[in-house]
């Protein structure tokens, strides 16, 4: 890789390293005293630097793709207009303009006397409220059982010869010749609520009070405390813990009081998020063992613990509407939304523009002067001159990083010149592809799942640098060397190539690929052989391949890192083919859904598969019973099966077959009747897999973190 001392072609080289550490660790006493003084006001712009050092990262991927190791090529590439001496008197200029720079702030921070210093957050500590008991029954979610429990433990008979109970209480000590009185000839029920004294010696005193009332009495303690409900039970009386409520009762409480009912809130789809943040940045990796997609993911989680971001579906969020304005107002410098009238100037901090719903013919002039752009998220209504106004403009937008279509209709044609924007890295919803789009080096997101080209440009392999690529085309096959040299590959798409008959060759070379999907691919014959080669393949998606037939032996084999494969749709599919096995050790979820001719998940495969823990087996209406075996699933969580012919009765408990499944604690069986038999800890799950749609990322999301 080309340093920085080269591309500035100074022997001894520029360092700022340091200025731009010292201008960092100074940002929070900055902020410090402009809070208190009102008076002071220092902003770093990094994005200038950026700029400059990803061309620097960008020109050297180009020279290592054009001369591959060549020296005809090597010649012939220094005689270009990419000539590297030139490029480095450039780029040198740039990085001493940038030097400067960093003088002059250091030189301000230190007219201001800013020193280096770890700034520690107080901590507050809030006291809970206070609990209150009354509540409207409708509005209770998910204790029905607990409360059905309780009852049946205070009406039982009493085991204690001085009653019952499960106490504890402060302050009471004040009370007792008052409370002796009025308990002492009468049973009574006596509920102390939320208690939160600790000590036993008080515990001790209420119970020497208490235990000498009426035989059959009953006290009641809620806590919060486990200390306090081992202290206040007795002999005969366990504490009874309520446990946490389900997701699904939890994602009825939050969209109860995140959503307003008719609201219409947009989605928000995690993949597509993941790659956005990864493009613009936002996801930084120091492990090399790290993946990003894993890093934003955990980003993902985070929001979704802090309520952020709220679950809806697999891998789609919705965002409360406080959240989205908070979000918006934190980056409000840096976004702009577009809604029908057009501003006449767009302010030099505007990095991220996206439209309203209204149709637009032409690509806003003012726009066209914003050169630092990063986003840029296509309006959801067109005109038939939209793209080409745009064209003629696209190269100037030199700092863009990610290009966003809007919808299934209106997909992004890209100009023929876009391959100007070489810090360009996602493309979604493209329906061309221009030959210079493959001198896109750091492209790593490509969605051109609605475009279905032709073929794929003959430079294709050279983007290098891709790690999503969602594939539709009217070819017949995919060509050897544009795909299998795209080797940073995590996720692969192939979707509704119609005449698609073979993936080709070359698959085998794609060592980082993760996740594999093949859909609506109606003529695809068979899989190729180097499908057993991707070792690192986590998730294999095979969907409506009607033409796809299976060997009983090699499919799947090698798939040593599977963990979750669905199969739907698929004429071909007979039974499990053996080479399944090679993913005993790491296979958790299988779903086997609308196979018309599946007949059953077979004796020599299925009981091997012991890290399963989810089965889904639906609308396989050929299957009339489970294999032997199954009891040694004993990591099987989740059973899911509704077939027509399946002899359900010797499924239920006590049948025939019911000792198969009785370890397993969640299971939904449907019949050819389509009632439901379930076990009592029952939850509904036919988890399947879906593609995903278009949406619109909501770029104020990481501001959050």
């Amino acid at each position: 890789m080309v340093s920085f001392r080269e591309a500035a072609g100074l022997a001894e080289g520029v360092n700022y390293a340091a200025d731009i550490e010292r201008v960092w660790e100074v940002a929070t006493e900055a902020e410090v005293v402009e809070n208190a003084k009102g008076s002071v006001n220092i902003v770093v712009h990094s994005t200038e630097s950026v700029n400059l050092f990803g061309p620097v990262a960008t020109g050297t991927k180009t020279t290592q793709v054009e001369t591959q190791n060549s020296l005809v090529r090597k010649v012939h590439y220094f005689f270009t207009r990419s000539n590297p001496l030139v490029f480095r008197y450039v780029a040198g200029r740039k990085i001493r303009d940038i030097g400067k720079r960093l003088d002059e702030i250091v030189l301000q921070m230190n007219a201001f006397k800013f020193v280096v210093k770890l700034v520690e957050r107080p901590i507050q500590i809030n006291r809970r409220e206070e609990a209150f008991s009354f509540a409207t029954t409708p509005t209770i979610i998910g204790r029905d059982a607990d409360k059905e429990k309780l009852v049946r433990l205070l009406l039982s008979p009493a085991g204690d010869p001085n009653g019952d109970a499960s106490y504890r209480n402060e302050g009471l000590e004040q009370l007792q010749n008052r409370a002796r009185n009025v308990l002492c000839e009468d049973k009574f029920v006596l509920f102390l609520d939320d208690v939160r004294n600790e000590g036993s010696i008080e515990w001790k005193k209420l119970e020497d009070l208490l235990l000498m009332q009426a035989r059959g009495s009953k006290i009641v303690v809620t806590t919060r405390r486990k200390k306090v409900a081992l202290i206040a039970r007795t002999s005969t009386v366990k504490p009874y813990e309520l446990r946490g409520l389900s997701d699904d009762e939890c994602l009825h409480i939050l969209v109860k009081w995140a959503f307003k009912e008719g609201d219409e809130h947009e989605d928000i789809y995690g993949r597509k998020l993941i790659y956005a943040w990864i493009a613009l940045g936002y996801v930084q990796c120091s492990d090399p063992n790290e993946e990003l997609e894993d890093i934003a993911e955990g980003y993902i989680l985070e929001l979704v613990r802090s309520i952020f971001l709220i679950p809806v579906r697999r891998e789609t969020y919705k965002m409360h509407d406080l959240v989205r304005d908070l979000a918006q107002y934190v980056v409000s410098n840096e976004c702009l939304t577009i809604k029908g009238v057009i501003p006449e100037a767009i302010s030099d901090t505007i990095r991220h523009v996206s439209f309203g719903s209204n149709t637009y013919c032409a690509f806003p002039r003012p726009l066209m002067e914003a050169k630092k752009l990063r986003t840029i998220f296509y309006p959801v209504k067109i005109g038939a001159t939209f793209g080409s106004s745009i064209e003629p403009e696209i190269a100037s937008f030199r700092c863009l990083r990610v290009l966003e279509g809007r919808d299934f209709d209106d997909n992004i044609s890209l100009p023929e010149n876009i391959g100007k924007l070489k810090l360009l890295r996602y493309i979604s919803r493209a329906d061309n592809l221009p030959k210079s789009l493959c001198k896109l080096l750091s492209l790593q997101y490509l969605d051109l799942s609605e475009s279905r080209v032709d073929k794929l440009p003959v430079d294709f392999w050279k983007l290098i640098n891709l790690r999503f690529l969602c594939l539709s085309t009217t070819s017949t096959c995919l060509p050897k060397k544009g795909i299998s040299r795209l080797t940073s590959l995590r996720t692969l798409f192939i979707y509704s190539c119609y005449n698609l008959t073979s993936l080709g060759e070359g698959i085998e070379h794609l060592s980082s690929l993760r996740e594999l999907a093949i859909m609506r691919c109606y003529k695809l014959v068979s899989l190729p052989a180097g499908v057993g080669h991707l070792t690192s393949l986590e998730v294999l998606e095979i969907h409506s391949c009607e033409s796809l037939n299976f060997s009983d032996d090699d499919d799947f084999k090698g798939l040593t890192s599977l963990n979750t494969l669905s199969l739907k749709d698929l004429r071909g599919l007979v039974s499990l083919p053996k080479g399944l096995q090679d993913a005993a050790d790491t296979l958790t979820h299988l779903d086997i859904l609308e196979c018309s001719n599946f007949t059953s998940p077979s004796e020599s495969v299925l009981p091997n598969l012991l890290s399963l823990q989810s089965l889904t087996i639906g609308e396989c209406h050929k299957v009339e019973s489970l294999p032997e075996g199954m009891q040694c699933l004993t990591k099987l969580l989740n059973l899911t099966i509704y077939s027509y012919n399946l002899n359900t009765r010797s499924y239920r408990e006590g049948g025939e077959d019911w000792l198969k499944i009785a370890h397993i604690p969640r299971i939904q069986i449907v019949d050819n009747d389509y009632s439901e038999h379930s076990s009592p800890d029952t939850i509904n799950h036919c988890s399947g897999c879906h593609f995903h749609d278009s949406f619109s990322i909501r770029l104020a999301v990481p501001a959050l973190l």
